[in-house]
């Protein structure tokens, strides 16, 4: 018998050590047009231009056909038949979607799991389930529905969603829509579709309740150089005076005697004073005094409230006088009436005396004249 050497040996150790050796994952050659083959798991076929009946691994780029999708396929331009995998980035047709196809810019046809990203058409949803439709045209199922926005320009958003280089709310969302520094919006945003509430006039509004897409039209945002500044109103023309016409109650009584304990109060003062409402220079001067004495009885402590009497004016109702001397706080009425000074104070005001109506210029200038 004749002895085996040890490089012999070794030689053959070394085969048999090849032959059951398990092969690991392969980068599959490109698969060339009218060809058809498989990939199996963990294996990867970078450009597919025939068909792969079966693929268990991942398929870089679909330039054609995959029949039956079990793992992933990361770029289609062309067709997935059955999908049970993962279909990333689709630029072409997914026909029977039973797992998740992420961004979708063409077609998922029967989509009965998930679509992320939709900015194309899924049709036939059924029970399937939309996440980000972006602006998407999607056929039954369940949506999660996002409208685009217009590009910012000097502003900005604050709770929108970017993707695909564009913005978009959420229909169930609010987003805040902010001027730069130094713009501002020169007129309310108007919109066709959504709610758009005023944060910080000419700064800052909220838009919410959006039903469509607003980036053409849809929401109209004037945005200006320069700080915000608000609209003044057009000031009233002053009235014309008018003289006060004799007046129907009865003369002022000099008599320093008080009313009784029965006396009325100031409310029943102020309807015994209601001028008809048909004498419109009267009706004026009842509304003057009237908003006097609703500034005098809001008045905080210390207050000085100066009131610009009418020239016209020749009377001040006697309500006005008794209001001032019930005030438990401490203010300052000053009355600036015809070059006049008056100021009356509730430790000066006159207590009503029995009968009268009114105190006129005259008699106030002697009680109360600088």
């Amino acid at each position: 018998m004749r002895k085996r050497t040890p490089k012999l040996l070794a030689l053959a150790l070394a085969a048999v050590m090849t032959m059951g050796m398990t092969v690991s994952a392969a980068t599959v050659p490109d698969n060339p047009a009218g060809k058809g083959t498989n990939v199996n798991s963990g294996d990867t076929m970078q450009n597919n231009n025939g068909i792969v009946m079966d693929n268990h691994g991942t398929v870089q780029n679909n330039n054609s056909i995959v029949q039956n999708n079990h793992d992933t396929v990361q770029n289609n331009k062309r067709i997935v038949q059955n999908n049970h995998g993962t279909v990333q980035n689709n630029h072409g047709t997914v026909q029977n979607n039973n797992s998740i196809v992420q961004n979708n810019h063409d077609t998922v046809q029967n989509n009965k799991r998930i679509v992320q990203n939709n900015y194309g058409t899924v049709k036939n949803v059924g029970a399937g389930y939309v996440v980000n439709n972006f602006g998407g045209d999607v056929e039954g199922g369940v949506v999660d529905q996002y409208y685009e926005l217009p590009v910012p320009q000097n502003f900005s958003y604050e709770g929108a969603k970017k993707s695909d280089d564009r913005w978009w709310i959420n229909f169930l969302g609010t987003v805040a829509i902010k001027a730069d520094e130094g713009y501002h919006f020169a007129s309310t945003p108007t919109t066709t579709s959504g709610t758009v509430t005023e944060v910080e006039a000419g700064k800052t509004y909220t838009l919410s309740g959006v039903t469509k897409n607003l980036a053409n039209g849809g929401l109209t945002l004037d945005v200006q150089e320069g700080e915000y500044t608000p609209e003044q109103p057009e000031p009233e023309p002053e009235p014309t005076p008018t003289p006060d016409p004799t007046p129907t109650t009865p003369p002022a009584d000099t008599s320093t005697a008080a009313e009784p304990a029965s006396a009325p109060t100031v409310q029943q003062m102020e309807q015994r004073e209601r001028p008809d409402p048909q004498d419109v220079e009267a009706t004026e001067r009842y509304s003057f005094w009237m908003d006097v004495k609703s500034d005098v009885r809001i008045a905080a402590d210390g207050k000085t409230l100066r009131v610009h009497v009418p020239a016209a004016y020749t009377n001040m109702p006697a309500s006005v006088m008794e209001l001032i001397r019930l005030q438990d706080e401490d203010i300052t009425v000053d009355l600036r009436w015809s070059g006049e000074q008056l100021i009356i104070t509730p430790a000066t005001a006159q207590r009503k005396t029995a009968l009268k109506a009114f105190w006129t210029f005259e008699q106030l200038c002697e009680l109360y004249g600088e």
